[in-house]
């Protein structure tokens, strides 16, 4: 069984098809999914409206990174 972006933002967003998403990747002797399907999946849940809240009301997706980035040492 492929598991693509669908099932997977499914699942993680908690949408009203996730548990029988969940149910069925269970059930398969072999779920396998893709890169480019995770990728998808990430872009999908990145979406400001994914969630219904505003844009200004999303931070920016590096935020967590900035305190732990310095510059390269020469």
């Amino acid at each position: 069984m492929f598991v693509d972006a669908r099932a997977i933002i499914a699942l993680l967003s908690d949408e009203p098809e996730a548990g029988r998403v969940s149910d069925a990747i269970a059930s398969s002797p072999s779920p396998v999914t893709s890169p480019v399907a995770v990728l998808e999946a990430a872009l999908g849940l990145a979406r400001p409206d994914k969630f219904n809240l505003p844009v200004d009301a999303v931070e920016p997706t590096t935020s967590f990174a900035r305190p732990i980035l310095r510059p390269c040492p020469e």
